[in-house]
């Protein structure tokens, strides 16, 4: 298994423009959602954010980034904002 070491922004950041991320995550999942990148208020390491609208539908709670583990942060509840 991958050790936890702190990663740079930029490459997480990269990790918000690649389908793969998605698809390791939700899988087929089609339903609200919102990614991006916080900082962990347990570690104080830069993590994933992920907002769904059913915390169920999360197949994973890291993703090994380079040879790390980075941490996802599941919030439930999302609801995806309506155009004006």
């Amino acid at each position: 298994m991958a050790a936890h070491h702190e990663l740079p922004h930029a490459e997480l950041e990269s990790l918000l423009d690649q389908p793969e991320t998605y698809t390791q995550l939700l899988g087929e999942y089609a339903g609200p959602m919102s990614l991006g990148i916080t900082i962990d208020e347990f570690t104080g390491e830069p993590c994933l954010l992920l907002r769904v609208a059913d915390a169920g539908v999360v197949r994973r709670r890291e993703l090994e980034v380079g040879g790390h583990m980075v941490r996802v942060l599941v919030r439930p509840g999302f609801v995806a904002p309506r155009p004006g």
